[in-house]
């Protein structure tokens, strides 16, 4: 998974998920909250 993440870093911080020291995935609630639409659909479906 953080390989694929890797890839996708900026599109997954600017929906407020990034992977934390522990490589587990953190989220922030506000920048989800705040989230354009169409970057929330770009990370779940493609």
């Amino acid at each position: 998974m953080t390989r694929t993440t890797k890839s996708t870093e900026r599109l997954l911080e600017r929906a407020g998920i990034f992977v934390g020291a522990d490589n587990k995935l953190e989220l922030d609630e506000d920048a989800l909250k705040k989230a354009d639409i169409s970057t929330l659909k770009s990370i779940f479906t493609g």
